[in-house]
């Protein structure tokens, strides 16, 4: 099956595309990404099939990258990562590299931190959402 994954978000968003494409391919199945041309370095040196697609991105244009984030991303997810204990949150308007650092540090030292990261991290592995993920749309292949 020729299976078409796209998006034109940033890296956090075409890793997980990578991820499934590469399994996909691991079994018997031709996967495309369709992302914007920033990212064919990454794809086409693991043989996988690349096709550009817009926006052009510029990742050294922070103010276009934080743009895309907030028009597209999911606007709560810093509240949820908050509430499952392994982040802390900074408002864009409070935001300095600053005061990133010192959240980051902070967070660094605090053992709550790095057990409650341990404890997601795990849960996750249990999901093992990339045999799924490609499980599902295999399955929706066969439609």
């Amino acid at each position: 099956m020729r299976i078409v994954l796209t998006t034109f978000g940033t890296l956090g968003d075409v890793h997980p595309l990578i991820a499934i494409a590469l399994e996909m391919r691991r079994r018997g199945h031709v996967p495309v990404l369709a992302v914007p041309e920033i990212f064919r370095p990454k794809i086409e040196p693991l043989g996988l099939e690349f096709f550009k697609v817009g926006p052009t991105l510029n990742p050294d244009d922070a103010q276009q990258v934080a743009d895309l984030m907030d028009s597209h991303d999911q606007p709560n997810n810093a509240q949820r990562m908050r509430r499952l204990g392994v982040a802390s949150v900074i408002r864009r308007q409070d935001y300095t590299a600053e005061r990133a650092a010192r959240r980051m540090r902070r967070m660094l030292k605090n053992p709550r931190f790095a057990e409650r990261a341990a404890q997601v991290g795990e849960r996750l592995r249990r999901e093992n959402g990339l045999t799924r993920t490609c499980d599902a749309l295999e399955a929706l292949g066969r439609i």
